[in-house]
């Protein structure tokens, strides 16, 4: 009977185990795929290989691709370009493919002169088109010192444009005081509203923080409609309005800051 008793209890323990241990496996295999399904709604396991899914990114939305604008707006409209291709995952083929359908006829005609190698090799083609299109023909230096206000930028926009010119240019217009003064003078010179102008050159400043604040107080004028009819005298703030030390009124007790409505 001891003999017997041993063999089922041998025989019990083995089974029970078999039995208890698929149940607390399963339990954590079903958590587990829950919340790897919860993490990673983009991946799908097809035959042993996961697969990750990519949204489809078109270039509708991008506008076609214009040789005569500025070399500013054309870096720009590169740099989406570029981005779109990265975020739909394109492949070398599909940029080839979408940026010829970007093309004007102007630059389907230079492509189509191409070499047939750099028309399929994107590596190649993107390097040409760099090159015509987006290398600029002049120094940096000559871009600075023939730059002028567009007729569709503030006057803030033109000082921040100046600036980077001016550092790409390598002119120490934030350190150097002679090359600030003249920083100062170019950016008033090259301005195209002519009362503002007046304005700026009446006043002095120490500093390209100056101008600075006295910029955006003529922005924020324009923001409140303060161009919304034309004004019959200069308008000029007092001194005590005016922060401390901003800095000094070219005329004895003004400081003009902005324009008026």
């Amino acid at each position: 009977k001891t003999d017997a008793n041993a063999a089922t209890i041998k025989t019990n323990v083995p089974q029970r185990t078999r039995t208890e241990a698929p149940k607390a496996d399963t339990k954590k295999d079903v958590k587990s795929e829950r919340q790897s399904g919860s993490k990673k709604p983009d991946a799908t396991k097809v035959g042993g290989t996961l697969l990750t899914l990519r949204p489809y990114v078109s270039s509708s939305t991008l506008e076609k691709f214009d040789e005569k604008a500025s070399m500013g707006d054309r870096r720009s409209w590169w740099e989406r370009f570029v981005n779109m291709s990265v975020q739909g995952g394109w492949t070398d083929k599909m940029k080839i493919s979408e940026r010829k359908m970007k093309m004007s006829s102007a630059v389907r005609n230079w492509r189509g002169q191409l070499s047939k190698h750099v028309q399929s090799n994107w590596r190649r083609l993107s390097g040409e088109f760099k090159r015509k299109y987006l290398k600029a023909r002049t120094s940096e230096s000559e871009r600075y010192y023939t730059m002028r206000q567009k007729s569709n930028e503030s006057a803030m926009e033109f000082f921040y444009r100046l600036n980077e010119a001016a550092v790409k240019a390598g002119i120490r217009y934030k350190k150097g005081k002679k090359d600030s003064a003249h920083h100062i003078k170019r950016f008033i010179k090259n301005l195209r509203d002519l009362q503002l102008k007046a304005i700026l050159r009446n006043t002095r400043f120490y500093n390209l923080d100056d101008l600075e604040y006295v910029l955006q107080q003529d922005e924020d004028l324009g923001l409140d409609g303060g161009y919304d009819t034309p004004p019959h005298r200069t308008r000029d703030f007092r001194a005590d309005n005016i922060p401390p030390r901003r800095f000094k009124p070219g005329r004895q007790g003004r400081a003009y800051i902005g324009l008026s409505g």
